[in-house]
């Protein structure tokens, strides 16, 4: 059974309403930030709180044969000093989001789907640049 990673390089802030099972849960600018579903990164310095809330991985698995290649699309939750944010980026438009003066870029979901392997848990990346 594989795992499911999400990477996200984004600045957050602490949030009691969930627990991060990592223990570096710093989100840093212009690096590529590594979150799973139930994480929570912060940056203190920005004041923010990012988590992946949902990921729909619909992507064509290795060793299957598509019509179209699917996509992955990723939920997140992002608290600032000046309010609340949900908003979904997906692998196939590769579009930006900029909430606040800071761009968010999904850069993948992990692992790839395998024709006859279960995935339980994904990881998302990516990468916030202000």
């Amino acid at each position: 059974m594989k795992k499911l990673v999400f990477v996200i390089a984004v600045v957050l802030f602490a949030s009691c309403e969930k627990k991060a099972s990592n223990d570096d849960t710093s989100l840093k600018m212009s690096k590529i930030t590594e979150i799973k579903i139930g994480e929570i990164f912060h940056n203190a310095k920005y004041g923010l709180s990012l988590s992946v809330e949902k990921i729909n991985d619909s992507r064509c698995p290795i060793g299957g044969v598509c019509v179209w290649a699917g996509e992955a699309v990723v939920e997140f939750h992002l608290i600032t000093p000046k309010d609340k944010y949900d908003f979904t980026l997906n692998t196939t438009f590769k579009e930006d989001i900029i909430i606040e003066s800071i761009k968010y870029r999904l850069m993948d979901v992990l692992p790839y789907p395998v024709i006859g392997e279960e995935l339980t848990e994904k990881t998302v990346k990516i990468i916030v640049n202000n």
